[in-house]
């Protein structure tokens, strides 16, 4: 017993794959926006936010890491992305990259 007809299973299939590259669009137009913000001055919030979502891609590609001494120095990297928040503006959402600096120490001393 077929349940869907051909031009069914096409439409389907459309609507899927254009919902799969809706999904995709957006995050690379999210990176463009924010290369654009990083060159045009935005605002400190903007910035700070910037290096959050770098530090943490840092931090997982970390995390992913076989060798040993690659794995070390992607941790390092985002644990500095992580201070430099908390020292450029202490009141950047100061629980939250608390948390990420501790949580990378913690990864980066289990890492040695």
């Amino acid at each position: 017993m077929q349940l869907m007809s051909s031009p069914s299973k096409i439409i389907i299939i459309a609507v899927i794959g254009a919902a799969l590259g809706a999904c995709a669009t957006p995050h690379a137009r999210t990176e463009r926006e924010r290369e654009a913000a990083r060159d045009s001055g935005s605002s400190d919030s903007d910035r700070l936010a910037t290096v959050y979502y770098e530090s943490y891609q840092k931090l997982r590609k970390g995390e992913t890491e076989k060798d040993p001494e690659t794995r070390r120095r992607w941790i390092q990297e985002g644990l500095k992305g992580f201070e430099s928040i908390r020292e450029a503006d202490p009141t950047w959402n100061p629980k939250m990259v608390e948390n990420r600096i501790e949580r990378t120490r913690d990864l980066l001393s289990r890492s040695s």
